[in-house]
């Protein structure tokens, strides 16, 4: 993500989001998320970051669990050194590796850039790093993720980090619905290797 201009185990989840609600539905399972956080950056960032996550996705329907071991996505925070070792040292705030057909289960937010754009715009860091880890969780369970709206923006403006400070910066309509379906549609699916996917990255700044 820019501004202007654990494990992982068990996915395709076991979850059943429902696209619709019904009197004999099942109770849907929270998608497990793990944050790792190399960087070593405070915990109270992230247990902010993930109460301002947990308000992004619950308004598209689905429910997230941060948990610290098996997980269905991840999330590592990097520092600086551990972006320079993958490459990832630019102006990117976080990115997500995928094959041509596959979707990656793990992605990474580089916290130098997030303070970098938190101290740019005098925003919250928390607030900017929820919108981060957000996007990069949105690459993970979408095809087509960028938006010209929302939190799959791929460069933040101060304007977007103020709604996200009043809880407004989220996923399309039709980006909840992507999501939900493929939640569904690959809840009873077999699961697959773990192995953290190379090939084409997606990021935002």
């Amino acid at each position: 993500m820019a501004p202007e201009e654990a494990d992982v185990k068990g996915f395709p989840f076991v979850v059943a989001l429902l696209l619709t609600a019904g009197p004999a539905a099942a109770q849907p399972r929270a998608l497990r998320i793990q944050i790792a956080n190399d960087a070593r950056i405070s915990p109270d960032f992230i247990k902010d970051a993930q109460v301002q996550i947990s308000r992004i996705y619950a308004a598209t329907g689905i429910e997230l669990e941060f948990v610290d071991g098996q997980s269905d996505l991840k999330i590592t925070v990097l520092s600086r050194d551990g972006a320079e070792k993958m490459h990832h040292a630019g102006d990117l705030m976080g990115f997500a590796p995928h094959g041509d057909t596959d979707r990656a289960r793990i992605a990474y937010v580089l916290w130098d850039r997030v303070s970098q754009v938190a101290d740019g715009y005098s925003a919250p860091i928390a607030v900017v790093l929820a919108a981060a880890i957000a996007h990069e969780l949105g690459h993970l369970l979408l095809v087509d993720g960028h938006s010209a709206i929302g939190v799959m923006r791929p460069a933040l403006r101060q304007v977007d980090l103020q709604s996200a400070r009043r809880g407004r910066l989220l996923f399309t309509d039709r980006q909840g619905a992507e999501m939900r379906e493929r939640l569904f549609t690959q809840a009873s699916a077999a699961p697959t290797s773990d192995d953290d996917p190379t090939g084409n990255n997606e990021g935002t700044r």
